[in-house]
């Protein structure tokens, strides 16, 4: 929601462009997650993986937030966000697939479907209330305390 005025206003990108950040930054981060869905799936280590990927939008979202910044680091922070980003919308189906019980996996996927069209509604809804009354900096800000809240709970839970 913000990205395209950071780009514009402190990245110093003409909107025309964006294009050629975003693209690369989308190809390498689905690239990037490759490894980490082996390594969580293949190997056993899907709440490491899971909970470090959380951790790791926590320190994208408190970058774009803390650094006056360059096209070189809104790329570097885009990469890292998108990349644990992409990691947890694989990932997230096959978890709550995985908890549900057998006879409930279909209502348990289409109540995670709805929460997640839910969420990307008040995101946004959220981000602009935010952007309006505290800024486009206080959007990461927000974003990295929620981010830090799920981490906190995703370190609790036993799974």
């Amino acid at each position: 929601m913000v990205l395209p005025l950071v780009l514009r206003d402190q990245a110093m990108l003409d909107a025309s462009r964006h294009w050629q950040v975003y693209l690369p930054v989308l190809v390498g981060s689905v690239l990037a997650m490759v490894p980490f869905i082996i390594l969580a799936e293949r190997k056993g280590y899907v709440k490491p993986v899971f909970t470090g990927a959380i951790a790791v939008l926590v320190v994208a979202e408190a970058g774009l937030f803390l650094v006056s910044l360059t096209l070189v680091q809104v790329v570097f922070l885009l990469f890292l966000f998108f990349a644990a980003f992409n990691l947890l919308e694989a990932m997230l189906p096959s978890l709550v697939s995985r908890v549900a019980p057998a006879d409930c996996r279909g209502t348990a996927m289409g109540v995670y479907s709805s929460a997640q069209f839910l969420g990307a509604f008040l995101g946004g809804v959220v981000g602009g209330l935010v952007q309006g009354r505290y800024g486009l900096q206080a959007v990461f800000l927000f974003a990295a305390l929620a981010l830090l809240a799920w981490l906190a709970a995703g370190r609790i839970c036993r799974r």
